[in-house]
């Protein structure tokens, strides 16, 4: 096909792509046209690859291949997409070989919190505005906040600020036990063990963070808001918090992809949660 310069604006952006010869007067465009197709053929495995390390993630059981052959046959909000057909478990699993003096543990396949709590992607905070709205941006963690390990909390680790000088105030304030507390009774609400939840003080309005596989919680965001301990209101909320910080283990931003995973988390530990609080 022989295209012209009016013509080339058109083709970028109607049908699918195919190869085009230029007209002389357009060798330019042709080389942009070449190296953004070029460019878009690098980006998409380093893309994809992400997406599978985050399916693995939720389904170790399932054969490589076919979660990157659902990846290649899917078309738009490939996760999503890809994560909904392998949740009905029709697909072929691993073969595992069973040694009879070491069974293996059951592993819980879809989205649950073990899983998703392992995939690495971004290290968020979550802040409480003036007006009580919660805003997220990029951290670097613990080492970022100037935090320092104080004491275990009945297995649950607490961190204060290392400059931190009248840490008697916190550290014996009644209602970090509280908080502690119910840490605890959501670690059981979400089945996971409590070296992936955290509790810090930090004397700012940060709610949260995640760094590496671990949830941090901020004891003073817990004493503004609750102190009267109403614990099913302390409890919702720091329900929908965790909820919060796993979906940003899919997507940084608040956007679709991101409500889908957040209403999916909510959803799936709801009823733990329900029979928590009875």
């Amino acid at each position: 096909m022989i295209l012209n310069a009016k013509d080339l604006k058109y083709l970028e952006n109607k049908g699918p792509k195919q190869e085009v010869i230029f007209e002389e007067e357009d060798i330019s465009k042709q080389e942009n046209y070449l190296k953004q197709e070029n460019d878009s053929k690098q980006e998409n495995p380093k893309s994809e690859d992400l997406l599978f390390n985050s399916l693995k993630k939720m389904f170790a059981d399932c054969e490589d291949d076919y979660i990157r052959q659902c990846l290649e046959q899917a078309e738009d909000d490939k996760l999503i997409n890809v994560e909904n057909q392998l949740m009905e478990g029709n697909y072929p699993k691993i073969k595992i070989p069973v040694d009879p003096e070491n069974p293996p543990v059951t592993v819980k396949t879809g989205k649950t919190f073990m899983n998703v709590i392992q995939i690495t992607r971004y290290n968020l905070g979550s802040y409480l505005s003036s007006n009580q709205i919660v805003y997220c941006k990029n951290i670097e963690g613990h080492s970022d906040l100037s935090l320092q390990f104080e004491k275990f909390l009945d297995g649950i680790e607490f961190y204060i600020p290392k400059e931190m000088k009248d840490k008697s105030a916190i550290t014996s304030n009644q209602s970090l036990n509280r908080f502690s507390n119910l840490l605890k009774d959501l670690i059981e609400v979400f089945e996971c063990p409590p070296k992936f939840i955290h509790a810090f003080y930090d004397n700012s309005n940060l709610i949260t963070f995640n760094e590496g596989s671990a949830l941090f919680f901020n004891f003073k965001i817990y004493i503004d808001l609750y102190k009267a301990d109403p614990k099913f209101d302390a409890m919702t909320y720091w329900y929908t918090v965790i909820c919060h910080a796993l979906a940003h283990k899919f997507v940084e931003g608040h956007n679709s992809e991101y409500q889908y995973h957040f209403s999916s988390l909510v959803t799936k530990y709801m009823k733990s949660l329900v029979k928590k609080m009875i």
